[in-house]
């Protein structure tokens, strides 16, 4: 949420008040046993973020960074299948400008 530089009032606003500021309030500061699988949902799509890690977040299921990095580049991949035409060969320059760059921190 820090990195979005959203606030409890921010994200309820963000949902359409699908999840209020309390409920996100009571999520951060730990103060809620079990949060609802509908407002983890919601606040993945607020956050922009996998609904599947705030799963295993609520659950207490740690994802190490490497799984985590995994799942992303299975998502990336999955995106980049369904691209067309121009749209696949920005997005095949971007994916040889990562390889490049990766290759280049593996080397330091």
């Amino acid at each position: 949420m820090e990195e979005l530089n959203l606030n409890p009032y921010d994200i309820a606003r963000k949902s359409n008040d699908k999840i209020s500021h309390g409920t996100v309030w009571n999520i951060l500061n730990e103060q809620v046993r079990e949060v609802k699988d509908k407002t983890l949902i919601v606040l993945a799509k607020v956050l922009e973020v996998d609904a599947e890690r705030l799963f295993e977040m609520a659950r207490g299921q740690a994802v190490t960074p490497d799984e985590s990095i995994k799942k992303r580049f299975d998502r990336i991949s999955l995106k980049f299948s369904r691209l067309k035409g121009e749209s696949k060969k920005t997005a095949e320059t971007l994916v040889d400008l990562l390889d490049r760059e990766l290759e280049r921190l593996g080397k330091l």
